[in-house]
């Protein structure tokens, strides 16, 4: 009996300790007209990215030269809802969810309403690079 509760404790502690696994970023469709415009209300500070965002590299030759934009939704902590990223602008699968799975790891600084963090969304515009930089 004595074993078989140590082995529970130290089972659940193994469970508590391990770091939390990631689930791939699958982004949403961009509608067909584009992102629809999304006012800041004058009592609301807008989320605001913490560093540069950086795309995925290499850039595939079908996208490069593109404008590309990312909306994500930002929680009170400052982390992107991963269920929430849509990125218009590129057309090749694999890159478009690169592109995803890059922009959830960003921080932001929240939306602020009142000076209480709340849930908003943002967006970003990227152009990519009209020929590989990285020669």
């Amino acid at each position: 009996m004595v074993l078989k509760a140590f082995l529970i404790l130290v089972a659940g502690t193994a469970f508590a300790c391990a770091p939390a696994v990631q689930m791939a970023v699958t982004p949403r469709r961009c509608p067909a007209g584009g992102l629809p415009d999304e006012a800041v209300p004058a009592e609301l500070t807008a989320p605001a990215v913490r560093g540069l965002p950086i795309l995925p590299v290499p850039v595939p030759a079908s996208e490069r030269g593109r404008r590309v934009t990312i909306r994500l939704v930002i929680d009170t902590a400052g982390r992107p809802l991963r269920d929430s990223v849509t990125v218009c602008g590129v057309h090749d699968p694999r890159y478009e969810e690169l592109v995803a799975e890059k922009m959830a790891t960003l921080t932001f600084s929240p939306a602020r309403r009142d000076g209480s963090p709340v849930v908003w969304p943002t967006r970003l515009v990227v152009q990519l690079a009209s020929d590989d930089r990285r020669r």
